[in-house]
């Protein structure tokens, strides 16, 4: 594992080419089920492992671009990130005991004046910015072995907005792939009636690639659907984002 994580970074492989492998996994199924594992096993190994890396790393480019396009649509409808929103004097999230050590310690470790509350209320657009500077300060002096709790509330939230800016793309592949196993099943299907008894013995001729093709092509939309979701890209947004405000007790 070291010595892939010398070439690409740990957040790469989990925030970028997990959701992409996840994404990619039914056309890897499908692509899988047209070779003769029986026959040329080295050869099969060989090709099938440079097909899977060109489908991930294509998936994965598609990830890093539109989930960035996403978080910018949505960090629109959030007012901001979180990390901003709760460091404003008019949000809620965190105690106002709390908050104000937070704006003291920030304040004082990296020499950044931050708004007070009339100010905040006077330019609301100027104190986000002197609340991004300190997010910003924050983040490059919380790097390193000392802080791999960040790092996985970072590749947690990494994950999630790379996995909905693929979401609609991973859907619609799903539904091309089982469109393309009815056609095949149509074509390939050597009796002229559909009686139940006729399905079934023909199933049993059907390699086995092609049912995890068809379990997963079905599976996989509710996978989409029901967990990479808005509410839980915010929630990884909010723990990330109190993780590194508490950790302004620690640099």
């Amino acid at each position: 594992m070291e010595s892939i994580l010398a070439f690409v970074d740990e957040y790469t492989l989990k925030a970028r080419f997990l959701p992409a492998c996840i994404a990619g996994l039914p056309l890897m199924a499908l692509i899988a089920s047209y070779f003769n594992w029986n026959e040329f096993l080295v050869a099969n190994i060989v090709v099938g492992f440079l097909v899977g890396l060109i489908v991930i790393y294509l998936f994965s480019l598609f990830a890093r671009s539109l989930g960035r396009r996403v978080e910018s649509k949505i960090l629109k409808e959030w007012g901001g990130f979180p990390t901003t929103q709760f460091l404003r004097h008019s949000d809620s999230t965190l105690s106002l005991v709390k908050k104000e050590k937070i704006h003291g310690l920030l304040a004082q470790k990296s020499e950044i004046s931050l708004p007070s509350l009339a100010q905040e209320n006077i330019d609301p657009d100027q104190a986000d910015q002197k609340y991004n500077e300190a997010v910003t300060w924050l983040r490059n002096n919380t790097r390193g072995d000392e802080y791999k709790i960040l790092l996985n509330e970072n590749i947690a939230y990494g994950f999630f907005r790379n996995s909905l800016g693929l979401k609609w793309l991973a859907i619609i592949l799903c539904i091309l792939i089982l469109i393309i196993l009815f056609i095949l099943f149509k074509v390939h299907y050597p009796y002229e009636t559909y009686e139940l008894n006729l399905i079934i013995e023909f199933s049993k001729t059907v390699k086995l690639a092609l049912w995890l093709t068809l379990g997963l092509s079905i599976f996989m939309p509710f996978y989409w659907i029901f967990v990479i979701t808005k509410k839980s890209m915010r929630s990884n947004a909010e723990t990330y984002a109190k993780t590194l405000l508490d950790l302004s007790y620690n640099v």
